[in-house]
């Protein structure tokens, strides 16, 4: 009943549902590609003519929320990587787009555009993990975050704000 009302809201939603359902959209599309001289691969979740889509659920999609989770999780990373695959394995350039929906009731839903930024910045990141991966495999060392313990602190100035019906109350 959960998957239905996120799926019902997802081709009711008026931005999202041309994106993920149009007639030049096809669905869970397998990519392969070469990069730096390796396979590579990518299960895209929805592939226009000129779109690359990835889907997400979420327990908030309110857009900040979302930006920071994606952010965090390097949504941005992966959706460079399947753009950049897109090209490499010669399907054109495409316009990236983020979808979420929430997962409880009433199931909103938010449709990003990423921006020129946001995927240079991911492209960034990609490309980080991918020589990290080739240092480990040529040193067969695969070293954890860190080699000893380290500090948690907070800033002097650490206090933060939350978002509540669209005001920003600030918290000491």
């Amino acid at each position: 009943a959960a998957s239905k009302a996120m799926a019902d809201a997802l081709h009711t939603d008026p931005h999202a549902a041309p994106l993920l359902f149009g007639s030049d959209v096809r669905h869970e599309v397998h990519v392969v590609w070469k990069f730096r001289g390796r396979d590579c691969a990518g299960r895209i979740d929805a592939l226009g003519s000129t779109t690359v889509i990835d889907l997400k659920s979420a327990r908030s999609a309110q857009p900040a929320r979302l930006a920071n989770a994606g952010r965090w999780a390097g949504y941005h990373a992966q959706i460079a990587w399947y753009m950049d695959g897109c090209a490499a394995a010669g399907l054109g350039p495409r316009v990236p787009y983020l979808i979420a929906v929430e997962s409880g009731a009433p199931n909103p839903v938010v449709a990003m555009r990423l921006t020129e930024r946001a995927i240079e910045q991911g492209r960034a990141i990609y490309r980080g993990w991918f020589e990290t991966l080739l240092t480990c495999e040529r040193s067969n060392a695969w070293p954890g975050y860190v080699q000893d313990v380290i500090d948690f602190d907070v800033p002097d100035d650490a206090s933060f704000s939350l978002l509540i019906d669209g005001d920003e109350i600030e918290v000491a």
